[in-house]
């Protein structure tokens, strides 16, 4: 799955946003994670079904601590790094 997500960073498919999971412009890194996780796991246009932050399911299928999402959330929405700089942060993980 990381791999997965990882190819997907890189993939230049995904727009990234900030603030939520999804937006209707985009994603924030984590908000890929569920898409590439599942992507029928969106509740209506936006919402995620579990909200602000994935299930833990998808979180350990990558192997995330709290303090590496916190790490995250932390790139994607206050530093605003590109996708391709989180996917950097990840291999290194």
């Amino acid at each position: 799955m990381k791999a997965k997500w990882i190819a997907a960073l890189r993939s230049g498919k995904y727009q990234q946003s900030w603030g939520a999971l999804r937006g209707y412009d985009g994603y924030c890194c984590l908000g890929m994670l569920c898409d590439v996780a599942d992507p029928e796991g969106w509740d209506g246009d936006s919402h995620r079904k579990y909200v602000s932050q994935p299930e833990q399911s998808i979180l350990d299928s990558v192997g995330l601590t709290n303090c590496q999402v916190t790490r995250l959330i932390h790139l994607n929405d206050r530093e605003d790094a590109s996708f391709a700089d989180i996917a950097d942060y990840l291999e290194k993980l």
